[in-house]
């Protein structure tokens, strides 16, 4: 019997047995979900930005965008907002980038070949995600 601020109630051991599988059942659900797909590398194991079998989607060229880094999959991308819209913004996540561009918060104009995101990631709404591999990194 469970007593608390005067309150009874019993629970008899069968119903108690439902309870404990029904609480470990969802909080196997809940961790099972929170896994990653990093490897030890910090590489992203799900194919998540696979540039050498990737088919090019399309060409960019002379892109002005800044540099930034996502700690939810370890990698560096390019972010660059749509002309003329206040919440549209294309995420190119970079096969290659040289360490010097490798810089939170740099600005810089590129070229590249971009194909489609099939990566496994939070989404925000307003966003298009594309892998890109440079052909052509500046400074602005």
């Amino acid at each position: 019997m469970f007593m608390s601020m005067g309150l009874h109630i019993q629970i008899n051991s069968k119903d108690m047995k439902k309870y404990i599988f029904l609480i470990l059942t969802l909080l196997f659900i809940t961790f099972m979900g929170c896994g990653n797909n990093m490897n030890g590398d910090g590489k992203d194991v799900t194919g998540f930005c696979n540039c050498n079998d990737a088919e090019t989607s399309f060409e960019v060229t002379d892109l002005q965008g800044t540099v930034n880094f996502n700690g939810e999959v370890q990698q560096w991308y390019i972010s660059v907002p749509t002309e003329g819209t206040i919440d549209e913004v294309r995420i190119f996540f970079l096969c290659n980038i040289q360490d010097a561009y490798k810089e939170q918060g740099k600005r810089i104009v590129f070229s590249g070949k971009a194909s489609d995101f099939e990566g496994s990631i939070s989404m925000i709404g307003g966003y298009q995600y594309y892998c890109i591999e440079l052909t052509k990194i500046n400074n602005l």
